[in-house]
């Protein structure tokens, strides 16, 4: 503030500090900003567009008081871009000095993960008890189930390279960065993500890192854009030694967050700091992606998983029995790995029913009794389930017209089937995200994401449905789905 008089100078710093306080004062004004005083016009220049609509879209009123404070008289306030100003804010190298919201006033977070008010507003990414982690090192965060391990991940011809890439970098954080896994749904990604986050927090107890879905690395962000402020969660995750990212796919289009996405793995990566990603396509064929988002993916190590082989699923499921403490007989077991081919998921859903239908029956099952439990989930083996068949099926069932699912209309009735339509498209075709949304009227990949959520929670939830002629629970709705879908 170089341009005021001295005496007007230090009373509008003072009055300033006095309305928003001294810690964002220093973070937003001092060394960031211009003041210049001028016939009762006092002008405040940024260092550029975003940060002047932030000043004016949280201090103008600070400022006029501020002002009429310190001059003694009303005072009109301008917002300016001044381009010579700096704008990079430092990266501290203490993540204790970093995790104080804008306001200043709430309470440092212990260092390493996200505090635990941050991580219980997302979906999973940090366990309850971690091997090496101390009750005073991190925060208790409640988590439903223990993460992977290397130990437990099953591997072959179909996953051996990304299997020991996900090694090496847990071995030698930074020798394979950025590392990118890509593959089908339920081919083993997020499980080696999840290795990757428990190994190194065993070996580095105290390290610096982050897992995260990108969906909520975006709302983190939007938070951070619209409330908490930029420079507080630019030096929170670019000080990262770790940043783990799930479906990235989820970015695609979103300009703001993309941008974010790149400034923080370029900063991380000058910084020697391992990053991580997994996506169900490969970077050159991710949707709305800047091409130098893809050339910083594409540059480093980028792993392709595939559904697991024979043999493998013979090993996923005798381990999965055994992890269940059940005996199951190895015929069957062979029949369940050999009909079950897609991916591990599948499999698990297999012994899952065959276990339950042995409490049933209440006796040991037998070859029989598992062919008969398992044969429509054998019959969708057997032909290729198309988008049409599922959109055929889904319209018959509710009672609408050909082709609604792919109209513009919103209403609920039309809502709601189109979701269980995405939904069953992800669980019974090889279709992409992108493909999906495209074939049920041009919606985006995230709106597929979004259904899949949605009929998942109906679900968990035991919620009723409305078909043609009467109400449902979910789960018997999509029964009538299926049973088309088979004739």
């Amino acid at each position: 503030m170089t341009t005021l008089g001295r005496e007007i100078d230090e009373a509008l710093r003072d009055a300033l500090i006095e309305e928003i306080g001294k810690e964002r004062y220093q973070l937003w004004f001092e060394a960031k900003t211009r003041l210049s005083y001028h016939a009762k016009v006092l002008t405040c220049n940024a260092a550029n567009a975003f940060h002047q609509d932030w000043l004016r879209a949280n201090f103008r009123s600070a400022l006029e008081r501020a002002a009429a404070s310190a001059v003694g008289e009303v005072v009109t306030i301008r917002f300016a871009v001044d381009p010579q100003l700096v704008s990079e804010e430092p990266i501290s190298t203490n993540l204790e000095d970093t995790d104080q919201t804008v306001a200043g006033n709430e309470p440092k977070k212990s260092r390493g993960r996200l505090a635990e008010k941050d991580v219980d507003r997302r979906t999973v990414n940090t366990p309850s008890t971690m091997p090496g982690a101390s009750s005073t090192s991190r925060p208790e965060v409640r988590c439903n189930r223990a993460y992977a391990s290397f130990e437990d991940f099953v591997v072959g011809h179909a996953n051996r390279v990304a299997q020991a890439s996900s090694c090496m970098v847990t071995e030698s954080p930074g020798c394979l960065t950025p590392l990118f896994l890509h593959g089908s749904t339920g081919v083993g990604k997020t499980h080696l993500l999840e290795s990757i986050w428990s190994s190194t927090l065993k070996r580095q107890p105290a390290a610096r890192g982050l897992f995260l879905t990108a969906e909520q690395f975006t709302s983190l962000f939007l938070e951070a854009l619209h409330h908490s402020g930029l420079p507080s969660f630019r030096r929170k995750y670019r000080n990262l030694e770790l940043l783990i990212l799930d479906d990235i796919q989820f970015f695609g289009g979103k300009k703001a967050t993309l941008g974010e996405l790149l400034q923080t793995i370029e900063t991380m990566l000058r910084r020697g700091g391992q990053v991580v990603l997994a996506a169900d396509q490969p970077p050159a064929e991710l949707q709305g992606f800047p091409v130098e988002l893809i050339s910083r993916f594409s540059g480093g190590m980028v792993c392709k998983l595939l559904p697991p082989d024979l043999q493998m699923r013979k090993e996923i499921v005798r381990r999965y029995v055994s992890k269940r403490q059940w005996t199951l007989a190895e015929d069957i077991q062979d029949l369940v790995a050999g009909r079950m081919s897609e991916s591990p998921r599948e499999l698990f859903g297999a012994i899952n029913r065959l276990q339950a239908t042995e409490l049933a029956i209440d006796k040991p099952i037998t070859l029989a009794d598992a062919g008969e439990a398992l044969a429509d989930l054998f019959l969708y083996r057997g032909r290729t389930i198309r988008l049409i068949d599922i959109e055929k099926a889904v319209c018959d069932t509710f009672g609408l017209e050909p082709k609604s699912l792919r109209s513009a209309r919103k209403i609920k009735s039309i809502v709601h089937p189109r979701m269980l339509a995405m939904w069953l498209a992800r669980k019974y075709t090889r279709r992409g995200l992108t493909e999906i949304g495209e074939y049920f009227g041009n919606r985006s990949h995230a709106t597929v994401i979004s259904a899949q959520k949605r009929v998942s929670g109906w679900m968990d939830r035991g919620d009723m449905v409305q078909l043609a002629d009467h109400a449902c629970p979910i789960e018997d709705a999509i029964r009538r789905v299926e049973s088309r879908m088979r004739a």
